[in-house]
């Protein structure tokens, strides 16, 4: 997380890939992550 919003606040687009079951949590961090691709398992 601490990644995310350092590259958010050094202007950088940020991508977090999570699987479908963190979705709701990270959600609430949407003023730093800008997409999100979820995925059902890190296999895909």
């Amino acid at each position: 997380m601490q990644v995310l919003k350092g590259a958010k606040e050094e202007g950088f687009h940020t991508v977090l890939v999570t699987k479908s079951t963190r979705e709701k949590f990270y959600k609430r961090y949407n003023n730093f992550i800008d997409e999100y691709i979820v995925v059902d398992d890190f296999t895909e």
